[in-house]
């Protein structure tokens, strides 16, 4: 069981922490009664117990963060308004534009970003 659904062989499920997809190749029942996972990663083969098997794996896809690089700086992309409401976003308005983000965190990462540039530029002699 993983988050209170059965695991079958040939599922898969996703590694915490970094997302990885890893294929369940085989549930074996050993003789002292416990169930062990082979899963295979990358083609190479581990044997998990089940109790491990629970801590370390999801069954839920982690979402990809989506970035962009600025002068070298790794910023969090805006999320498309166009296909959700943007009343109650974390939004950013530059000239006419509206630029809605994921969190508050991210809109205030590249707001903060963007006004480092434009008061450097503007501080330049």
């Amino acid at each position: 069981m993983l988050e209170g659904r059965p695991v079958f062989e040939n599922d898969i499920v996703y590694r915490v922490g970094d997302g990885f997809e890893v294929f369940v190749e085989r549930l074996i029942h050993d003789k002292n009664d416990r169930w062990q996972i082979k899963i295979e990663v990358n083609n190479n083969p581990a044997l998990w117990t089940q109790n491990m098997f629970r801590q370390c794996f999801t069954w839920t896809r982690p979402t990809p963060k989506r970035t962009f690089e600025l002068n070298g700086v790794e910023l969090p992309c805006p999320i498309d308004y166009t296909t959700i409401k943007r009343e109650g976003r974390p939004t950013l308005k530059i000239g006419n534009d509206y630029f809605c983000f994921r969190t508050e965190n991210d809109k205030r990462k590249v707001s903060e970003f963007i006004s480092g540039i434009l008061t450097e530029a503007r501080d330049k002699q």
